[in-house]
């Protein structure tokens, strides 16, 4: 299922809040489909493929990239659950192979690009280290710092990291809004790409809380740089997060 979107467009934030954010629909959508969002600005050219018109649009497919279906404009809960229910009882009744999604489920929400619609072999490495980020930012913002572990079947890949979460309810929240729980540059250190130009992996034991983001870092030196200066970093990791930083 590739849920096509734009941060302009109103009619897509009322889907991710009245529809997304359904357990009845994420338990569906885990149920029957690998589930991509896809930013339509991003990628025009593979909304053109599948001959995306209006926003927002669901497009399903077979596991091979054919299209099945699409809902196009508003939609409610049932009829998302509906067709996506039928498919996949069709699917299987024909023969079309396992189930969409065997256990243990690791769901594929991306805003990366056009190459996140086919899953991967195996799933990238995990963010935080598998402790739900959604209940970490909810525990920063009351104050507190708790570490919730994931769980396995409620998991999201998103740029380059799979994350798990608590429950369906944290899971179906990061989903609406992705980039606000990741760390930062996907737990990059940002002070060693704003200041060095390189990629360096953050570890949790080296993270900050700033903004409402989450920020790792590489070194304690690196903390302390930007402790120093947390909206410069800041910014410059928006103007980052625009282009990749080259490995070195």
């Amino acid at each position: 299922m590739i849920y096509f979107w734009a941060p302009w467009c109103p009619s897509c934030g009322d889907t991710e809040r009245n529809v997304f954010s359904q357990p009845s629909v994420a338990s569906v959508v885990r149920a029957t489909s690998i589930a991509v969002k896809v930013n339509h600005d991003e990628s025009p050219e593979l909304a053109a493929h599948y001959g995306v018109r209006m926003l927002p649009t669901v497009v399903v497919l077979t596991p091979d990239g054919r299209a099945l279906d699409r809902l196009e404009g508003r939609m409610t809960p049932p009829q998302l659950t509906d067709r996506l229910t039928r498919h996949a009882t069709a699917s299987k009744q024909v023969g079309h192979g396992q189930p969409a999604n065997p256990q243990p489920v690791v769901q594929q929400y991306s805003t990366g690009p056009p190459d996140g619609i086919q899953p991967a072999p195996q799933n990238p490495p995990l963010g935080l280290d598998g402790y739900c980020a959604v209940s970490l930012s909810d525990d920063l913002l009351a104050n507190r710092r708790r570490w919730v572990p994931g769980n396995r079947a409620h998991g999201v890949i998103h740029r380059g990291r799979t994350y798990l979460f608590a429950d369906a309810e944290k899971a179906a929240r990061f989903f609406q809004d992705p980039d606000r729980y990741a760390p930062v540059l996907s737990g990059h250190d940002v002070v060693a790409a704003v200041d060095e130009g390189r990629t360096a992996e953050g570890w949790r034991r080296h993270g900050a809380y700033f903004g409402n983001r989450i920020y790792l870092f590489s070194s304690e030196a690196t903390l302390q740089r930007f402790e120093a200066q947390p909206n410069h970093y800041a910014d410059a990791s928006v103007r980052l997060a625009g282009r990749p930083v080259l490995a070195r």
